[in-house]
């Protein structure tokens, strides 16, 4: 591939860094498939603006008459846009007979190189022309085709596409506009936008979008939705982490985390399936950390039991034991507050169920 870099303002080649050059013609030569990167820059040397343009078109020819087909040409489908380098690249396919009949004979001819970009009305909004020299090669491969293949467009291609009732169309791309909406399919996607909504399907996703805030975006396995109103922004997002649910103003803010194996409110864990914690030998127990989310079941009667601490978690926590005969219960209960009250004491073949949660705790003694 080659790189030209072309300053519109000043219908003139430059060099990277917007510097003219003071000589440069191009080449072609017949049979050759050329790829060429035309980075189109303004005066001050930053990207031209090439938003507005809905397809491109490229030729070469070697006189200015209408009636005679071009050496060759490039439909839309051959070129590729960067808009925001302002790159253009074009394929250039030149195996045809009207290069062949320039150049036959001869070792150059003097052409002309013209790429051009048009609006969605068809109307052109930039164009480029600049000499090339044609060469003809020593020995071309007699096996090629050279007739114009059918796909490639004709001269009505070069003024615009075909227009008809409003809509630009060429084979595989079109875009149209219908009232105050534009729908379009190009090589990049299919888009409708207007009205303040947009709806785009793309490579990797689908993005909808609403004039009040709202938008929903599918991609990579992610789902999201999203909407503002009246100052608040909500957020749903759906993806192989779990559910992430957000609502915010500017005097609070919701955040639920919805991930296998735990539910969280502003990053703190909420009540969720307890995990069971059977002991069915132990006649005495002691628990440095009491900590959130699980069940502790002693089946055999308790000779002592200690906690030394415990954690203030969102999730419950559940002691079940039975007291034995002269047996003792020590829980360090300090900072915590008793629902009902505090035990004011664990007797001897009772059996009793603790509850600890989120700095609150409850005791009952079960009944056979």
């Amino acid at each position: 591939m080659k790189t030209y870099y072309y300053d519109l303002d000043e219908a003139r080649f430059v060099d990277s860094a917007g510097e003219r050059i003071p000589r440069c013609v191009p080449e072609l030569f017949y049979q050759e498939h050329a790829e060429w990167k035309i980075v189109l820059r303004d005066g001050g040397n930053a990207p031209a603006d090439l938003s507005r343009i809905a397809a491109w078109g490229a030729a070469v020819a070697d006189d200015f008459r209408a009636d005679t087909a071009p050496m060759c040409r490039t439909p839309n489908e051959g070129i590729a846009a960067d808009t925001n380098s302002g790159e253009v690249t074009v394929a250039l396919d030149c195996a045809t007979e009207e290069f062949l009949a320039c150049v036959a004979g001869a070792s150059e001819k003097s052409a002309r190189f013209e790429l051009y970009g048009l609006d969605e009305s068809g109307r052109r909004l930039i164009n480029v022309a600049f000499e090339i020299r044609a060469r003809m090669t020593l020995d071309p491969d007699p096996g090629i085709d050279v007739h114009t293949p059918d796909t490639v467009a004709t001269k009505a291609f070069v003024s615009a596409y075909v227009h008809q009732s409003g809509a630009i169309t060429s084979g595989a791309e079109f875009v149209t506009r219908i009232g105050g909406y534009t729908l379009s399919c190009t090589s990049g996607g299919f888009a409708v936008s207007g009205g303040g909504v947009q709806f785009q399907v793309s490579s990797g996703g689908i993005v909808a979008s609403g004039a009040s805030g709202a938008s929903v975006v599918l991609s990579g396995g992610t789902a999201k939705l999203m909407n503002e109103y009246d100052g608040i922004h909500q957020f749903i997002a759906v993806h192989s982490a779990g559910i992430d649910i957000s609502a915010s103003d500017p005097l609070r803010n919701i955040n639920l985390n919805c991930h296998p194996g735990s539910v969280c409110v502003n990053s703190r864990p909420v009540l969720t399936e307890l995990v069971a914690s059977t002991d069915s030998e132990a006649t005495s127990a002691s628990i440095a950390v009491l900590s959130g989310g699980t069940a502790y079941t002693f089946t055999q009667p308790l000779t002592s039991l200690s906690v030394a601490s415990m954690e203030s978690s969102m999730k419950e926590t559940w002691l079940r034991f039975t007291v034995a005969s002269g047996g003792s219960v020590s829980i360090n209960d300090s900072g915590f507050e008793w629902f009902g009250g505090r035990p004011s004491a664990y007797e001897g073949g009772s059996s009793y169920s603790i509850g600890v949660w989120n700095g609150m705790m409850v005791c009952g003694e079960l009944e056979d």
